[in-house]
C-alpha cells in the first residue's frame, strides 16, 4: 500500500487495519472475500480460496463444489451479521497446503471477525471434509 511517500507491505489480512473503513455488511464481505478471491489470494497467507456451489460460483472452475456435495454437507450461502461494532462473516474456505503429502486439502467453516477499521480475526469453526473426499475440487495452483 502505497500513500504519498509512506510504504506498507500487506501480506496477511491484520495488515489493513487502519486503511480502510467497513461500513456494513456488504462492506464487511467484499473485505474478507479479496484474501480468498482466486484472482488475489496469492498476496496474502492465508493459502485459501472460498467454496461456491458450482453452479454458482463467479470463480469456476477454481473453488467450485458440485451441488450434490454441497446438499451432502448441508451447506448454506456466507451468512453476514453486525454483533455491536463487529461484523461477524461465516462462510467456507478451502485451504491448501504448500506441501499436499504432508497436509490434504480442507473444506472448512469458517467464522470471520472484521471490525470497522479492518481489523480483522479468523476462527476455524467446523471442518466439513479433507483429503480424497474433496480431491476433485479445483484450486488456483493446480
Amino acid at each position: 500500500a502505497v500513500k504519498g511517500s509512506d510504504y506498507k507491505l500487506l501480506s496477511t489480512p491484520t495488515d489493513l487495519k487502519g486503511l480502510v473503513r467497513i461500513e456494513d455488511e456488504g462492506d464487511a464481505l467484499n473485505f474478507v472475500r479479496f484474501f480468498t478471491s482466486p484472482d488475489t489470494h496469492i498476496y496474502f497467507d492465508l493459502y485459501a480460496i472460498e467454496g461456491f456451489r458450482e453452479d454458482e460460483n463467479p470463480f469456476h472452475p477454481f473453488g467450485s463444489i458440485p451441488k450434490d456435495l454441497w446438499e451432502k454437507f448441508g451447506m448454506v450461502e456466507p451468512q453476514v451479521k453486525r454483533e455491536g461494532s463487529t461484523f461477524v462473516v461465516q462462510r467456507y474456505l478451502l485451504f491448501y497446503p504448500h506441501q499436499e503429502l504432508l497436509f490434504p486439502k480442507r473444506l472448512v467453516e469458517v467464522r470471520e471477525y472484521v471490525e470497522p477499521d479492518g481489523e480483522y480475526q479468523l476462527e476455524l469453526y467446523k471442518e466439513i471434509a479433507s483429503g480424497e473426499e474433496i480431491k476433485d475440487i479445483r484450486m488456483p495452483i493446480e
